[in-house]
C-alpha cells in the first residue's frame, strides 16, 4: 500500500472512531447537552407564530438570532420531530464544514489527496475536542458551513464583483444563524485592506452593511421588539475562564497549531495564501476573547480549530512525498487527535460508551416519566426534560439567572413561589446534599437553593439527577 494511502485510512479511522459515538448518541432520547432544551422552546415558540424576544429582561431569554429557531421549526413539519431535526442540522454542518475546508485545500494546494486528509482531519479534531457538539440541537455547527461558503466564494472568485456580493450576504445570512462568528468576515476584510482591493473592500462592505441593517430590522419587526437588547445583553466575564477554556481545547493541540501557524507565516508573501493566515490570527485573537465569557465553552474556539486545519492541509500537501525525518509526519498528524481523547479519558471502546448511553437514557426517562405525572409548573435544569414533559416555559435557568446577578431581573415573585410551595417540581442536574450550595452558580442563586432546600424534599434521586417537591 502506497504510504499516502496509509495516511488516508489512517485518517478515516481515527475520524470514525471520534465521530461514532456522539453521532450514534444523537438519536438517543437524552440530553446531550445544556442548550438543548433551550433551543427547543424557543423553536416551539416560533412554531406557536409567538414572538421570541418579547420582553427587555424575563425569565426565559432569547440571546441568538431568530434564524437557527425559525429554520429548524419549518423543517420540523418536514420531519416530524423538532429535537432530532436540530441535531441532524448540527452533524449536517459538520460535514459540510468538512467538505468546504477539503476543497479549499484542493483549490490552494491543487492536491486530492491534501483535500480528502483536511476533510477527515476536520471531523477527527471537532470530534475528538468537542465531541458533545456532534449531534446537539445546538446552531453554531450549523452556521459554520455558511461562513466557510462565502470564504471559499473569496479564495476562488475574489476578483468577481458578483462573487463578492453573494460573499457578503451570506455572511449577513450565517450571522443571522449565529451572530459572534465574525472571524472570518474580519480575515476578508483585512485582506482586502492589505491586498489594496478598494474596490472590492468597498463592495464588500456596502454589501454588507445595509444587508446586516436591513436583517436586525427584520428580527426587530418579526420576532419582538426586544431583539437587540436580548442580543446584546451583557454577561460576566473571566480571564481564569477563557484561559481554561483556551488550555483545555487547544491545549493538545498545541504542535498542530504551532505547523499551522508556521505554514501561515511562510504564506504570507503569497496573495493566494496570505488570507489563510489572516483568518488563523483573527479567530485565535477573538475566540480566546470570547472564551472568557460566562456560560461559553469549547464552542468558542471552533473557527480556531478549523483555521488550523486549512492550513495543516495546506501544508501536508508539501511534505506528502518528503523524504525522512518528514516522511511519517502526515500519519502523525492522522492520528493526533486521539490525544485529547486521552487527557479527557474518553478512550473506552465506542460499545463501553454506548452502554453508559443507555444507562443515562434510562436515567432520563424515569424522570421524565417522574415529572409528566406531576402536575403543576415545574422548574428544570435541564431545560430539555420540561420541555419533552410538557411542561410550561416558566425559568431558564442561565439567563434567569444572569439577569439576577446583574440587577436587572427581580428575583422577589419567583422567591416567593417557591418559598410558597407553588412550584410543583425542581429537576436539578447533581445530586446534591440539600444542605450544602454545591449545583451550579450560574443556573441557580445561593439565595433561590437555600429556599428551594427549606421547602423541597426529593422525590427521585438517582445517576446525577434529583426531582424535588415540595416538603408536607
Amino acid at each position: 500500500m502506497q504510504r499516502s494511502h496509509k495516511q488516508l485510512l489512517a485518517a478515516v479511522l481515527v475520524a470514525a472512531y471520534t465521530a461514532f459515538v456522539p453521532v450514534m448518541r444523537s438519536g438517543m432520547q437524552l440530553e446531550v447537552g445544556y442548550n438543548e432544551g433551550w433551543n427547543l422552546y424557543n423553536a416551539r415558540t416560533v412554531l406557536l407564530h409567538q414572538p421570541l424576544y418579547a420582553e427587555r429582561f424575563g425569565w426565559h431569554t432569547v440571546n441568538y438570532p431568530a434564524l437557527s429557531f425559525y429554520i429548524s421549526a419549518w423543517l420540523s413539519h418536514l420531519t416530524g420531530d423538532l429535537l432530532y431535526t436540530g441535531r441532524a442540522l448540527s452533524i449536517v454542518g459538520l460535514v459540510c464544514s468538512a467538505l468546504l475546508l477539503g476543497a479549499m485545500v484542493r483549490h490552494l494546494a491543487g492536491s486530492r489527496y491534501a483535500a480528502v486528509f483536511t476533510a477527515l482531519l476536520t471531523i477527527s479534531v471537532v470530534g475528538a475536542s468537542a465531541p458533545s457538539y456532534i449531534g446537539q440541537y445546538d446552531p453554531q455547527l450549523f452556521a459554520t458551513p455558511f461562513f466557510l461558503a462565502a470564504f471559499y466564494l473569496y479564495l476562488r472568485f475574489r476578483e468577481r464583483p458578483a462573487a463578492i456580493v453573494l460573499m457578503a450576504l451570506l455572511f449577513v445570512f450565517a450571522g443571522n444563524i449565529k451572530h459572534n462568528l465574525i472571524d472570518i468576515p474580519l480575515a476578508v476584510t483585512l485582506d482586502l485592506l492589505v491586498a489594496r482591493r478598494w474596490r472590492g473592500l468597498t463592495l464588500f462592505l456596502g454589501t454588507a452593511m445595509p444587508a446586516t441593517v436591513l436583517s436586525l430590522w427584520i428580527n426587530q419587526h418579526f420576532a419582538g421588539s426586544a431583539f437587540l437588547t436580548n442580543l446584546l445583553a451583557g454577561r460576566g466575564y473571566s480571564l481564569h475562564h477563557a484561559f481554561d477554556n483556551g488550555i483545555g481545547t487547544l491545549g493538545p493541540l498545541i504542535p498542530l497549531l504551532m505547523l499551522s501557524g508556521i505554514t501561515a507565516w511562510r504564506s504570507r508573501r503569497y496573495p493566494a495564501l496570505r488570507i489563510t493566515g489572516i483568518w488563523l490570527a483573527c479567530a485565535f485573537v477573538l475566540n480566546l476573547f470570547f472564551a472568557g465569557g460566562v456560560g461559553v465553552a469549547t464552542n468558542s474556539l471552533f473557527d480556531t480549530l478549523l483555521a488550523m486545519v486549512l492550513l495543516i492541509g495546506i501544508f501536508l500537501d508539501e511534505v506528502r512525498e518528503a523524504a525522512s525525518p518528514l516522511t511519517y509526519l502526515p500519519m502523525a498528524i492522522a492520528l493526533w487527535p486521539l490525544l485529547p481523547l486521552f487527557i479527557n479519558n474518553e478512550t473506552s471502546l465506542p460499545i463501553r460508551d454506548l452502554r453508559h448511553l443507555r444507562q443515562q437514557q434510562q436515567t432520563y426517562r424515569e424522570s421524565l416519566a417522574v415529572l409528566r405525572q406531576t402536575p403543576g409548573p415545574t422548574i428544570c435544569e435541564s431545560l430539555l426534560l420540561c420541555a419533552e414533559a410538557g411542561k410550561p416555559y416558566l425559568y431558564d435557568p442561565f439567563n434567569a439567572t444572569r439577569f439576577i446577578q446583574l440587577g436587572k431581573l427581580d428575583p422577589s415573585p419567583l422567591y416567593s413561589r417557591l418559598a410558597n410551595r407553588q412550584i410543583a417540581a425542581i429537576q436539578l442536574d447533581k445530586s446534591i446534599d440539600l444542605t450544602k450550595a454545591d449545583t451550579d452558580a450560574n443556573r441557580f442563586t445561593p439565595e433561590m437553593l437555600e429556599i428551594i432546600r427549606k421547602n423541597y424534599t426529593p422525590l427521585l434521586q438517582r445517576n446525577g439527577v434529583l426531582i424535588l417537591v415540595p416538603a408536607h
